[in-house]
């Protein structure tokens, strides 16, 4: 660009509040495909703490909560799993063992420099996006020297207890500016919880309903989010630059949860027009013989780890190489490789359960949304026999490799204005999870009871659920502080069968290469065309696992399995961009995605349970669902930095993968 003198024309000086909103509405406004672009000063305008609470407010997109905090997202109303999430246009790893879903309530708001949601595909983009793609911008090496530090607090009126936020924002540029560096860090802590009941319900007598089970829930938990992100350019001149970006998330979760939990269907069974329905009440409303059973979810007393809860850790880090190339003054190349981690681990995770096999409750099912009871037998807590007490550990790993290179080259000039853009790409995947479960009893008779053990009374003035008392449970850091693999005071059994076919490895090789043209047709038409190849290879490890129980010698046998699968997707997409006036855009969409299967589905595991008869087993046959998808979008781009946008669209699935259950 050429600085030019303006006379006697309007000239709008925007605030420094809304430039970056300005520039991202901007940038909106002029991609040919259907996009929405939040900023960073945007999203700071609200108190998210996670990208997932930003992400919400965008056009199109609804989240799934855990603990009150948006965790996954979804791109007009696709479940998670049919959608991508990338960081600087890379793929992020998910520490989910069952499914490919991102965790967003991992990614700090502040480490963000804006939300890309493309909600239609162009050639140069990955193909497995259904529902759309969200891009995540790291805050980028700025032009001048920055520092920017942000500190707060407040007070969670639930659980009373404080909220502290802070975040650091830092950069130079050296070397006459050719150098340039930039580092960001981010850190919340959050004490909170949530309240809840849950129910089951039985068909009873003429198409009525009763009470077949029901839990009150107490969580207590703490939550810590840190990340560290900086960036490193070099600019050798106008034509040839490198950089390097760095993102790494931590996430800790420290969680103790109460459950009470009473089971009517094991309850004595009254007959109605011969025919038995077990924990239905009687004319008085008492069930007699109800299961009640107390449990703790805690962990360890490791004052470094666990300080006697749940923990869940999660990370993910992001390390991208890369440069842009212009050569011959005609041939623009960018290239880039990228290697990111993401994990979650459970370690030491311990229950403990107390049980009363003969509890008689008394049962108010009137209100089905709060069904209210009354322990007659009372809270006499020897008859809360030691029900179960297992110890478990869980870690799930993904591993990803990309490297990726676009080539773009000018054509036309003029009214007819075009450039021919092409590439490819390489991505490749190794995803574990290896978990282990043991049970344990006690030798001896000190534990017994819930009598005999340290308790905690879990019962809230204000609990949220409504009007229940959850009672008397054993201490947040009893079961942490037993010596359960001590042989003398606990015996050990290794439950197989409750991780063995839980464990995979996994391994996915994705090579793609496109074709995309960018047509302009006079001032108001420009088309975007273009062809995707994707090759997938899988190959996954699990296991076999053959449960016998009338086979005393030999309770499980267990048999290695692997499953492999080589397929072509070919892709063509479409996008077409008209305006009416500058502010006045309509853009139409033709274009084909694709949905890999999760990768717990595609594991050759079996589960094989002889006694009953029952088989459980994934399957690595599965191809990916596909989608054919029609788009249409009308946007007004107000000269006050807003928009108004309306638009329609259609999408039809084939190959859609589900669970099938057959008796």
């Amino acid at each position: 660009m050429e600085p030019q003198s303006i006379i006697k024309d309007e000239v709008v000086v925007i605030g420094d509040m809304l430039k970056g909103q300005a520039k991202a509405l901007n940038q909106q406004k002029s991609n040919i495909n259907i996009t929405n672009i939040v900023s960073a000063d945007q999203v700071g305008r609200f108190p998210d703490a996670n990208i997932g609470d930003a992400m919400k407010r965008m056009t199109g997109i609804t989240v799934q909560y855990d603990q009150g905090e948006a965790r996954f997202g979804l791109i007009r109303g696709t479940s998670p799993q049919l959608n991508s999430i990338t960081i600087n246009g890379d793929r992020i790893p998910s520490a989910e063992g069952d499914n490919r879903t991102i965790q967003l309530d991992l990614i700090p708001a502040d480490m963000i420099k804006s939300v890309e949601i493309n909600k239609a595909l162009t050639a140069d983009m990955d193909a497995d996006a259904i529902g759309g793609s969200i891009n995540l911008v790291t805050r980028d090496v700025v032009n001048k020297n920055t520092l920017s530090l942000t500190l707060g607090s407040g007070v969670n009126l639930l659980s009373n207890k404080p909220i502290l936020n802070g975040a650091l924002s830092a950069g130079t540029r050296l070397l006459d500016n050719k150098f340039g560096i930039s580092f960001n860090a981010s850190y919340n802590n959050h004490i909170f919880g949530s309240d809840n009941i849950e129910g089951a319900w039985l068909e009873g007598p003429n198409g009525t309903a009763y009470l077949g089970n029901f839990e009150v829930r107490q969580y207590d938990l703490i939550r810590t989010r840190q990340s560290i992100g900086g960036g490193l350019d070099y600019k050798f001149n106008n034509e040839h630059s490198i950089n390097l970006n760095i993102l790494y998330n931590h996430r800790n979760d420290w969680e103790n949860r109460y459950r009470l939990r009473l089971r009517y269907d094991k309850g004595d069974a009254i007959t109605v027009n011969n025919v038995k329905y077990k924990g239905l009440p009687d004319s008085t409303g008492t069930v007699k013989n109800v299961e009640i059973i107390r449990q703790n979810k805690q962990g360890i007393n490791n004052e470094t780890n666990n300080h006697g809860s749940r923990l869940e850790d999660q990370r993910t880090i992001n390390i991208a190489f890369g440069g842009e190339n212009l050569l011959f003054s005609l041939l623009k190349v960018n290239w880039q490789a990228n290697w990111a981690k993401a994990s979650e681990e459970k370690p030491n995770e311990r229950y403990i359960s107390y049980r009363d096999k003969k509890g008689v409750v008394k049962v108010n099912s009137s209100n089905g949304k709060e069904p209210q009871f009354e322990i007659i037998t009372g809270n006499d807590l020897s008859k809360f026999t030691l029900n179960e007490l297992y110890e478990r550990n869980s870690y799930t790993e993904d591993k990803d490799f990309n490297g990726k290179i676009d080539f773009q080259l000018p054509w036309l000039k003029g009214d007819y204005n075009n450039s021919i853009k092409f590439g490819a790409r390489l991505r490749n995947k190794n995803k574990s999870r290896n978990n282990d479960y043991f049970r344990f009893s006690p030798i001896g008779k000190e534990i017994a009871t819930m009598d005999l053990i340290k308790l905690h009374n879990a019962t809230k003035d204000n609990f949220l659920a409504g009007n229940y008392k959850a009672g008397e449970f054993p201490d947040r850091e009893f079961a942490g502080s037993l010596d359960l693999f001590n042989p003398s005071l606990f015996n050990k059994t290794d439950a197989k069968e409750q991780y063995v076919p839980s464990n995979y490895d996994a391994k996915e090789n994705i090579y793609a290469g496109y074709l995309q043209l960018d047509q302009k047709i006079g001032d108001k038409i420009v088309i975007l065309a273009g062809l995707r190849i994707e090759n997938t290879l899988i190959e996954y490890n699990a296991n076999e696992l053959i449960f016998d129980a009338n086979n005393k010698q030999e309770p499980y046998k267990i048999n290695p399995t692997k499953g492999t699968q080589d397929y072509l997707n070919i892709l063509p997409q479409i996008n077409l961009k008209y305006s009416f006036t500058d502010n006045m855009i309509v853009r139409a969409a033709f274009t084909n995605a694709i949905a890999r299967p999760n990768y717990y589905d595609l594991a050759p595991y079996r589960n094989i349970v002889v006694a009953d008869n029952e088989l459980y087993e994934g399957n690595s046959s599965l191809k990916p669902t596909k989608s054919l998808n029609l788009d249409l979008m009308f946007d007004y781009y107000f000269e006050s930095i807003g928009i108004l946008s309306a638009g329609i669209f259609q999408k039809s699935l084939s190959d859609y993968f589900y669970t099938n259950i057959l008796q």
